[in-house]
């Protein structure tokens, strides 16, 4: 009898469902929040899993056989390779209908042709902040590359923009694709010209750059010493600026670009992928 209604206490409890993805701080806080709205009285609860070193700790959670129930990524070859793994559920029809194609592709993975993620979240890059009433002719940049384990992608992004804004977009999906080498004049012309952009720098405000984490507190704008001007970062940027009078521009004035390129802009994509069997995983997605 004890042990029946031991059994009927925690059938009774909700089922929680477990979400890794990439934003800490108030990204994070307000990802969290939009679960918790979710927890709606239909048994079912989410926790979420914040962490900048996202690749390690699924990597980990992985091999020891206890996968989060969703996790979000923004990086296309690694779903791909969680996907031809076996790690991923294949998503169902009414999932893949609410999604975008380019943002949903059908793999083919053993046999059969099937999504294996949505959108979560989309941003636009290509962007430059500045606090209200700096001068846009003599920008003094802000650089900040340290991400933990994936540090550098900052200066990534400068260099993925600034080939964008000079060569084009089919110029630049066929390097992303690995069709132009990365010795390529017009690829050595992007790191040239940031390396211009930048201007001439220290050995030590070199170290300060790598070191420093690519978002403050604060934001770079009002954390880097000596004092910047600008900063090249994407739209989720405005979590750490929503309090501050800030101007946003199109990084193609910038850039050194071509006049018909000014138009083409970075998207960054967070995509949504099941781990687990779990249908209510499913239908959370």
């Amino acid at each position: 009898m004890l042990a029946v209604t031991a059994g009927a206490c925690g059938s009774e409890r909700p089922e929680t469902l477990v979400v890794l993805g990439p934003w800490t701080g108030p990204e994070g806080k307000a990802f969290e929040a939009m679960l918790h709205r979710l927890d709606d009285g239909t048994g079912k609860s989410y926790t979420y899993q914040g962490t900048r070193s996202l690749r390690e700790t699924l990597g980990a959670q992985l091999e020891a056989g206890d996968p989060p129930d969703v996790a979000i990524l923004n990086s296309i070859g690694e779903l791909v390779e969680h996907a031809r793994a076996g790690h991923l559920t294949p998503l169902d029809r009414a999932a893949t209908a609410r999604a975008y194609p380019p943002w949903a592709p059908r793999l083919d993975v053993d046999g059969g042709r099937r999504t294996y993620w949505v959108p979560l979240k989309v941003d636009l890059k290509s962007l430059v902040w500045s606090k209200e009433g700096s001068a846009r002719d003599r920008p003094a940049w802000c650089v900040g590359l340290a991400s933990q384990a994936t540090s550098g992608w900052p200066g990534t992004d400068w260099i993925e923009d600034i080939l964008l804004h000079q060569a084009g977009p089919a110029t630049y999906t066929r390097w992303a694709t690995g069709d132009v080498r990365w010795r390529d004049p017009r690829v050595r012309r992007a790191w040239t010209t940031w390396a211009e952009l930048l201007g001439r720098r220290t050995r030590a405000a070199v170290d300060r750059s790598l070191t420093t984490p690519y978002v403050g507190p604060r934001g770079l704008l009002d954390s880097q010493r000596p004092r910047c001007t600008h900063e090249h970062q994407g739209a989720f940027i405005r979590y750490v600026y929503a309090h501050d009078r800030v101007r946003v521009e199109p990084a193609a004035g910038y850039l050194g670009g071509r006049p018909e390129h000014d138009g083409a802009y970075e998207v960054a994509g967070d995509m949504a992928a099941v781990f687990s069997g779990d249908p209510a995983a499913r239908a959370l997605v």
